[in-house]
């Protein structure tokens, strides 16, 4: 028998995710809420919220084109959706350095700091506002194979 979790649980999860990283994946089989849930958390943020949903082939596209500059552009909790779709978002070298993109990326947004997620092993600084952050450090939400209470009542989350 499946185990269903309630999705207040989630949400205070994944929230208290967001609080020890920076960085939140949602994992989980087909059908089972990741979007939904992250839309609720979307609509529940303080701050602004940026959402790519890589569903969509115009977002892909102009993803692929111009990384650096959208990602770069949102603002307080970015949500990326049907990120499989976009496996070269995460494609870099084991030891990532600083590039002029990153910089202007800081400079621009006027960033306090910028994490930079690569697929090694350890944190270590790129510089005083750069972070290097493996992706073995993202925290992980794996989401029960049904929820209860699935369905958003709205989300004032801004579709990129």
């Amino acid at each position: 028998m499946q185990q269903t979790v309630p999705r207040r649980e989630l949400l205070a999860a994944v929230v208290q995710g967001l609080a020890e990283a920076p960085v939140v994946a949602l994992l989980g089989a087909r059908q089972v809420g990741k979007t939904t849930l992250a839309e609720q958390v979307a609509s529940a943020w303080p701050g602004p919220v940026t959402v790519f949903d890589l569903e969509v082939a115009a977002m892909r596209e102009a993803l692929t084109a111009t990384p650096e500059r959208l990602l770069g552009a949102g603002e307080g909790l970015v949500v990326i959706d049907e990120v499989q779709r976009m496996p070269a978002l995460f494609e870099c070298t084991d030891a990532p350095r600083t590039t002029k993109s990153m910089r202007t990326v800081i400079e621009d947004l006027r960033l306090a700091h910028l994490w930079v997620l690569y697929p090694g092993d350890r944190q270590y600084p790129l510089g005083d506002t750069i972070t290097a952050l493996p992706l073995k450090k993202i925290h992980e939400l794996e989401l029960p194979a049904q929820l209860s209470d699935q369905r958003s009542s709205g989300s004032r989350t801004r579709r990129t």
